[in-house]
């Protein structure tokens, strides 16, 4: 007894919440009868149904029964592939066969928002008003979602806790959302802005949600509020002004503490007086009508100096005395300036930057002629860059206290490079046994515009689209590679090669001491 299986299909798509039918071919090729099970293995028993799962079929007879995959309209049914195996089994000899087979699922989207709470407000005193904002992925497919605020009025400014959120299939997130205006109002009406928060997939562009929220934006005033405010400024103001009030003077200084010949600026602001005065000790300062003003004060002895002042209207004077103390140093001996030290390289190349180092004493400001460049005093060293070849002298000027300088000049030979770039160059061998009497010459290079060979007896020109060359040795030989640039700037390479049969390695400790030859080679 024996039977054959076959399904119509070995992959079956599906939209989740729909029923697909699959047909199963069953062929008796025995020559009695069989009772014939189905049982569907690896899927959900939901996501199945097979409407007889048990019938017979007649030797010789082929036989289709129709199985049906219908997986749920939920989350949980997430879009993709799920392998499942059909079992069918003869009740009669026992016998098993199974048929593998591939249910894909095919995606839905479905996106939900809600905004809390629905109603915010924004104004002078509180800048923003945080959204909640909650998005559930009912598909079942996971998604990338971008945020984005926006209103019509564009009067509103959007910050979100987090810009782009991962949401699987099933699984919802709240994303906090700082909405405030884009504009300040101090004085109108209560504005109230509908705005909106759409969440985009980034997958897929076309699947989206969004939800509505509004926001008040009051002002800090209303325009009653305000007049009724400034009508009750002004019967305040009014009776203010109509109480006599005794003259007074406020006295300040720029700086309390000063060196002898140094110079402070003294001010003053009196209140309710028609006359000034201010003085120091006996010395008369100010003394006039002013009621505010300023006036430098520069003091002749060492020491603490009182500084006085009073104010006064209808030969009535401020009391007390507003009064300030000053304390006058005796200035220090004034050094001479000094370059300590400066360290500068003789040469440098064109359009590299090179550092010179010093170290000054008693200096206020230092500068580089002739570029007329500031010198940091705290630093020690400074970078320098030069574009032009040619030699060039510089002169550190140190200024110190008063019209002192010193002065300390270098100089320094800058060259332009050439631009040809000798990556490698070597020979095939450090040594020529004089039976050959022949080397390999290698080299690459960049930029080169014309190469030359120099053997040291003879200056070749060589091709640049060579990168080898052999060449005969009949003695010991120093090789140099020149490469020009565009330019005629040269740059070179060498590569010693030697001649004759290499020396033996040297013999044991017991035997007679030979002097080691080391046959020269490579590149450098």
């Amino acid at each position: 007894m024996s039977f054959s299986v076959r399904l119509s299909s070995d992959l079956i798509a599906v939209e989740s919440g729909a029923t697909v039918p699959v047909s199963l071919e069953v062929a008796n090729k025995g020559a009695e009868a069989e009772r014939i099970e189905l049982q569907v293995e690896g899927l959900d028993s939901e996501w199945t149904a097979v409407p007889v799962p048990e019938f017979a079929v007649d030797p010789g007879e082929t036989l289709t029964e129709k199985l049906f995959f219908k997986p749920p309209r939920v989350s949980e049914s997430v879009a993709g592939n799920y392998p499942f195996v059909l079992k069918v089994r003869s009740l009669v000899s026992g016998e098993s066969k199974a048929v593998q087979g591939v249910l894909q699922v095919k995606p839905y989207h479905h996106l939900s928002m809600e905004i809390q709470p629905k109603r915010g407000h924004v104004s002078p005193a509180r800048r923003q008003q945080t959204f909640a904002v909650t998005i559930m992925n009912l598909g079942n497919t996971e998604h990338s979602l971008q945020l984005l605020g926006g209103d019509p009025e564009e009067a509103c400014a959007f910050e979100f806790e987090e810009e782009q959120v991962t949401i699987s299939p099933g699984q919802q997130k709240t994303v906090e959302a700082d909405v405030s205006a884009t504009s300040r109002t101090f004085l109108s009406i209560a504005k109230l802005h509908v705005f909106s928060i759409s969440a985009r997939s980034v997958e897929a562009p076309s699947v989206a949600a969004s939800a509505q929220a509004q926001l008040e934006q009051r002002a800090l005033l209303s325009p009653g509020t305000l007049v009724a405010l400034i009508f009750l400024l002004l019967i305040g103001g009014y009776w203010v002004y109509l109480i006599p009030k005794p003259p007074s003077i406020r006295l300040s200084v720029d700086r309390t503490e000063l060196l002898r010949g140094e110079t402070a600026t003294i001010s003053w602001n009196a209140s309710n007086a028609t006359w000034v005065r201010i003085k120091s000790g006996r010395t008369a300062i100010y003394e006039g009508p002013n009621t505010s003003g300023s006036v430098p004060f520069t003091p002749k002895q060492s020491g603490t100096v009182a500084i006085e002042a009073t104010s006064s209207r209808e030969n009535k004077e401020s009391q007390p005395p507003s009064r300030l103390d000053l304390t006058i140093g005796e200035p220090p001996p004034t050094p001479d300036p000094e370059i300590l030290s400066l360290k500068a390289p003789t040469s440098a190349k064109a359009g590299q930057p090179f550092m010179i180092q010093y170290s000054l004493q008693g200096v206020t400001k230092a500068y580089l002629a002739p570029t007329n460049e500031d010198v940091d005093l705290n630093v020690g060293e400074k970078q320098l860059v030069r574009n032009e070849a040619g030699d060039i002298t510089y002169t550190l000027v140190a200024q110190g206290a008063g019209s002192k300088v010193a002065k300390r000049a270098f100089r320094v030979h800058v060259v332009e490079e050439s631009k040809a770039i000798i990556v490698f160059f070597t020979a095939s061998a450090p040594w020529v046994d004089p039976a050959i009497g022949r080397v390999t010459l290698h080299w690459q290079t960049t930029d080169a515009k014309s190469l030359t060979l120099d053997d040291g007896g003879d200056v070749r020109p060589v091709d640049t689209s060579i990168t080898s060359l052999e060449v005969p040795v009949s003695k010991a030989t120093v090789f140099i590679l020149t490469a020009y640039d565009e330019k005629g700037k040269s740059t070179q390479k060498t590569v010693k090669v030697g001649y004759g049969e290499p020396t033996p390695p040297a013999l044991p400790a017991d035997t007679p001491d030979t002097p080691p030859t080391t046959p020269p080679g490579g590149g450098r």
